[in-house]
């Protein structure tokens, strides 16, 4: 692991109003794990962001989220500036399912999979989402980890989760110190201080489903906390379903080799 004094988390474009390109670098980081645990409970989310190995030119992200007794397994591919190209979400607590998404010029194909009684994966619901007038081009809410800017005072995103589409906002909240967890080196002391962004998202009608934006399996107001000094989103506070309000530490990360 490298120092992490010495590397920024690099900025992004916003998608709203933006053009896309292919300049952009990925962030500093290459894979995050914040968790927190209750009496009974454990909330864990795992990222991990890369070039995609079929071109570098897109972004591909694996994730895992599970609290308590519920699971599911995310991945994602997306251009540069954070607009997604297809997704995959595998959950199971309950029940268990798949879902799949693909965004193509026009609108949104969503397809759900459920195990039938001999276990075979059957299609069980097919349905197209349209985008908003003249705004083709939507992001995932785990990718916002790294389309934040800290030191941006307002930004816009259109996301998608499952159906719906949500107008999300993230505005400039203050400042906090944020204790980190002894195994994160190269920080020089515990008490970090933070720029927090408040996250809040509007769901845009009309709605095709109940509500359901979540970040890191996180709903509500959010805040973000962002490291001063290096960028790193060291925190991200919000409601987590049987545990209230819960902060989600960064336990560790591995940076990227900034080498040539």
């Amino acid at each position: 692991m490298k120092p992490l004094a010495l590397t920024i988390l690099l900025g992004l474009p916003l998608l709203a109003g933006a053009e896309p390109t292919t300049e952009s670098p990925l962030p500093a980081w290459r894979s995050l794990v914040f968790e927190e645990k209750a009496f009974w409970a454990t909330a864990r989310s795992q990222l991990e962001l890369d070039a995609c190995q079929e071109s570098a030119a897109a972004w591909c992200l694996e994730a895992s989220n599970s609290v308590a007794n519920n699971r599911e397994r995310i991945s994602l591919s997306a251009r540069p500036d954070g607009s997604l190209l297809e997704r995959r979400r595998f959950s199971e607590g309950n029940d268990r399912r798949r879902k799949q998404w693909r965004y193509g010029l026009n609108g949104i194909s969503r397809e759900r999979l459920e195990p039938d009684a001999s276990g075979e994966w059957q299609l069980t619901s097919q349905r197209r989402i349209d985008y908003p007038e003249g705004e083709p081009r939507v992001t995932d809410p785990l990718l916002l980890i790294a389309l934040l800017q800290p030191g941006a005072a307002s930004q816009s995103f259109l996301v998608n989760t499952d159906l719906n589409l949500y107008r999300v906002s993230a505005k400039a909240a203050g400042e906090d110190l944020v204790e980190v967890d002894p195994a994160l080196a190269g920080f020089g002391t515990r008490h970090r201080e933070v720029d927090l962004l408040l996250v809040t998202a509007e769901l845009l009608q009309p709605a095709a489903d109940k509500p359901d934006f979540s970040l890191l399996g996180l709903s509500g107001e959010l805040l973000l906390a962002f490291d001063r000094e290096t960028g790193l989103p060291l925190q991200v506070r919000g409601k987590a379903p049987r545990l209230g309000y819960v902060a989600l530490t960064l336990k560790s990360v591995e940076l990227r080799d900034s080498t040539p």
